[in-house]
């Protein structure tokens, strides 16, 4: 599934959500993410590093509350903004 087609179910339905939606998301849009061992992932992108918002942590969990999935939305809505402001 697209990444804009998953965001906008997100956003349409917080729960039910599993780490591979989040993962799928991220590869799409060239958000580096990491787990080592820990119970979060990581998600990372340089532009934002620029701009002060270095990460976003999202806790493993098989369900993964709607909180988490709002703050991930906000977070690849700043990565496609910020994607777009460096291509015009």
């Amino acid at each position: 599934m697209r990444a804009e087609k998953v965001l906008d179910k997100m956003s349409k339905n917080k729960r039910d959500w599993d780490m591979r939606h989040f993962i799928s998301v991220a590869e799409e849009f060239g958000v580096n993410h990491r787990s080592s061992g820990t119970s979060h992932y990581v998600f990372t992108h340089k532009m934002l590093s620029e701009n002060g918002s270095i990460h976003i942590t999202i806790p493993k969990h098989k369900d993964i509350h709607p909180s988490h999935v709002t703050r991930f939305i906000r977070f690849a809505e700043q990565v496609k903004a910020d994607k777009s402001r460096t291509i015009h």
